[in-house]
């Protein structure tokens, strides 16, 4: 992490991850990070919206979560997943090559404790009950505050915690 200085202002720029084609800038007096709750997460975001993508991985960083990965379909999901091992799946559900219900069929199937929550604007009675039955361990209607997706991404950490507990 180096500091440069552009437009008269101190930028930290830091380092390329694997998944960036470009370094990122921040400027120090930018937001300022809530206190992490104990129940941080290794997240991937599975969009294929791009504005969708920079939105949730500010929210997830702002609460002290990891973002691990980013995929923009189903396909590029179950491989990072198998890569990654990421402790909970943000997955959308209308997705090119492979909507997000199917893939969380496949991501089950490698592992059967993984932890997907639907993100969706498709709030309809059928389509939560369709992801559900796939698997999925909750949903997130969009739009969303970011304390809402906080509680759900708690919630399922602790829904594991209790259950590998009482084996």
């Amino acid at each position: 992490m180096d500091i440069e200085k552009a437009d008269e202002k101190d930028w930290i720029k830091l380092e390329p991850s694997l998944y960036d084609q470009e370094e990122s800038r921040t400027h120090p007096s930018g937001p300022k990070r809530t206190s992490p709750h104990p129940y941080r997460a290794r997240v991937l975001i599975v969009d294929d919206d791009a504005m969708n993508q920079v939105a949730l991985e500010g929210m997830l960083t702002s609460m002290g979560h990891v973002v691990a990965g980013m995929a923009s379909n189903g396909l590029d999901a179950v491989e990072m997943y198998k890569q990654l091992s990421p402790d909970v799946v943000l997955m959308d559900i209308v997705m090119p090559f492979m909507d997000g219900i199917e893939a969380t069929r496949r991501i089950l199937d490698l592992d059967w404790n993984a932890k997907i929550l639907m993100v969706s604007v498709m709030g309809e009675r059928h389509t939560m009950e369709k992801a559900l039955a796939a698997g999925a361990k909750g949903f997130v209607v969009k739009p969303f505050r970011s304390a809402r997706l906080d509680e759900k991404i708690v919630k399922v950490l602790i829904g594991s915690r209790e259950h590998q507990l009482n084996k």
